[in-house]
Formats: structure tokens, C-alpha cells, sequence
């Protein structure tokens, strides 16, 4: 049967000081807001290095979603395609299933069960490179999206993304999807985050960085995203089917905007799923409530907070 319909919200924006540790203290401070997730963060060393967090109501498979990172150089373990595993002053994100008792982030299991980690992609660009201002949040029930932003105009961002937010529409349990019929998916940023050529097309299928929600580069350290494989404790990459630049003009006949579905595939090309309950519109700026009178519709999710571009709208 299809998947509960996702409600998403967005839980606002917070500044970070220009550090990954305010950084980190900023996205749980927003996470701390939530109905539908609950967060924990790890300040074990004096200053926040990750924070943690997972669904309330609906997380049959023990799924759990981390964001970390320090000032130092850090060994972690990574996901293919990325091969470097010294980190430094850079966000990563990772899940894990089945998952355990918090042991640490720089763990090769940071919840305890060894075979379950998805293994660390880059988040965004290392704040030596660029002091990421701000952070916005939005989460569902089942789905959560993290996005951070340049200090300078015209203030492109990076997002990492994470949770059930594709619907695999047929559900053969092992195969199209897991025992729960969901996929689970995660995405980072990437060390090029949308600073790119093609950085304002960031939904489009063709960029090779800084291309988000369902598509992934086969270029170490580039943005990726991808799915555990059913029943397994293994992630492949995941791309769009269609690239989903649409442009200013994107309207229906009576001049609303329009949401046109993302749909992806596995990386051997099978389709893979739908978004649930996001998808692309026309071009607009991040962090933007839609209302049509007076009644929210949805959420923007967007390259840039001045400069309009490729954007994903989030629906209420």
C-alpha cells in the first residue's frame, strides 16, 4: 500500500558564528523545535561535535541520522565514492540502521552495531574555505533537510539531506524497497557545495557538484546521495531521471506554480522511487513560505537566499 502522506515543516534559521561547532549547536537548537524528530547532540569534549537524530513515530528499522565534525583533522570512515578519510573543519552526515547505544562519532560504528553504518559524505564545503553563516531546517515525519549558507551574495548554500523521502511505489519488500516498504536515503553537499559553473542549477541531473535532492557525482568529495540497498547494510548512489531546472516560467494555465515530482533511479539505472511530498518549482529563493489565501502550501528550498534559481518546494 502507499506510504502515509508526508506534512513537512519548516523550523527556521539560525546563525553559526562561522564556526562547525556553532554550526552544529545552531542545527540542534532548530532540531530541538521539532514534533516529528528528536535530536541529541555530542558536546563530550567541550565544544558540540555532532549532532543525532531519528523520527518519533515511525522508525521500524532503528534508523538513526548524524551530522558531525571538527576544527581538527579527523579519521573517519567514509562512503564510496569519497576515498579521503581525514576530515578537517568540515560537516559530514551518515545513517545507520538497526542502530544501538550513541558510542561516538569518529567511530566506524557511531550507534554500536558495526555492520550497520552507512559510512560519512561531505556535507558542504570546509568553513577554512568558507565561514557558513546561517542554517535553515525543514523535517516531516519521516524526511529531514538541512541547509547551510554563504555569508556573501549572493548567498548560494549547500544541503544535506535525509530520511524516507522516496516512495518506492511498488513494494516488493528486499528487492524495491525494505521489510517497511520505505527506502532510506541520505545526501551531502559535497566539498564543492554550489559553488560550481553550474552551482544555480542545483537540481539539475547534469551537475557534477552542488546538485542536490537525488542525485549523486562519482567524483570524490563532489555532492551524493543515495539509498541503503534492501535488507543490506550497503548504500548505492542514487540519480534523477530527468534533470529538474524548470526555470521562472513554471506555472500551470491559471498562472500558480507548479510541483513536478523528482523521481530517481538506482545508479545500475532501475527506477528507484518518487519524492514524497516535495518536487521541483519554478525558480525562487530558499527559505520562502508559500500561502495561497492566506493558507500555507509549502516550503522553498532553494540555491541561493538573494538570488533566485532552482528550487524545491517542501508541501505543507
Amino acid at each position: 500500500m502507499a506510504l502515509p502522506t508526508l506534512t513537512w515543516r519548516y523550523l527556521g534559521s539560525a546563525a553559526t558564528g562561522g564556526t562547525i561547532s556553532g554550526t552544529l549547536d545552531a542545527i540542534f537548537g532548530l532540531a530541538s523545535t521539532s514534533t516529528f524528530w528528536t535530536w541529541s547532540k555530542d558536546n563530550s569534549s567541550g565544544t558540540t561535535e555532532a549532532v543525532y537524530g531519528a523520527p518519533t513515530a515511525t522508525n521500524p528499522l532503528a534508523m538513526r541520522y548524524i551530522i558531525g565534525g571538527r576544527t581538527a583533522a579527523t579519521v573517519l570512515t567514509v562512503c564510496a565514492p569519497d576515498t579521503s578519510t581525514t576530515i578537517t573543519n568540515t560537516l559530514v552526515c551518515g545513517m545507520a540502521r538497526s542502530s544501538g547505544v550513541y558510542a561516538g562519532w569518529t567511530q566506524p560504528s557511531p550507534f554500536s552495531t558495526p555492520s550497520s553504518f552507512s559510512g560519512y559524505w561531505l556535507g558542504a564545503q570546509s568553513f577554512a574555505t568558507l565561514a557558513w553563516s546561517t542554517v535553515h531546517m525543514w523535517d516531516s515525519q519521516e524526511g529531514c533537510i538541512i541547509q547551510v549558507l554563504s555569508p556573501t551574495a549572493p548567498n548560494p548554500g549547500s544541503t544535506i539531506a535525509m530520511g524516507a523521502l522516496f516512495d518506492p511505489l511498488v513494494y516488493n519488500r528486499g528487492v524495491t524497497c525494505e521489510s517497511d516498504d520505505r527506502l532510506y536515503f541520505m545526501s551531502g553537499g559535497g566539498a564543492n557545495a554550489a559553488f560550481s559553473p553550474v552551482g544555480a542549477a542545483w537540481l539539475s541531473a547534469q551537475a557534477a557538484s552542488g546538485s542536490m535532492l537525488g542525485a549523486s557525482s562519482n567524483t570524490a568529495g563532489a555532492s551524493h546521495g543515495g539509498f541503503f540497498v534492501p535488507g543490506t547494510n550497503t548504500v548505492t548512489q542514487s540519480n534523477r531521471i530527468m534533470d529538474m531546472s524548470l526555470g521562472a516560467s513554471f506555472v500551470n494555465l491559471a498562472g500558480n506554480a507548479a510541483v513536478q515530482p523528482i523521481y530517481v533511479r538506482w545508479s545500475t539505472g532501475w527506477f528507484a522511487g518518487q519524492s514524497r511530498q516535495f518536487g521541483a518549482v519554478k525558480d525562487t529563493l530558499t527559505a520562502r513560505t508559500w500561502t495561497n489565501g492566506g493558507t500555507t502550501v509549502g516550503y522553498t528550498i532553494g540555491y541561493s537566499a538573494n538570488t533566485a534559481g532552482d528550487t524545491a518546494a517542501l508541501l505543507y
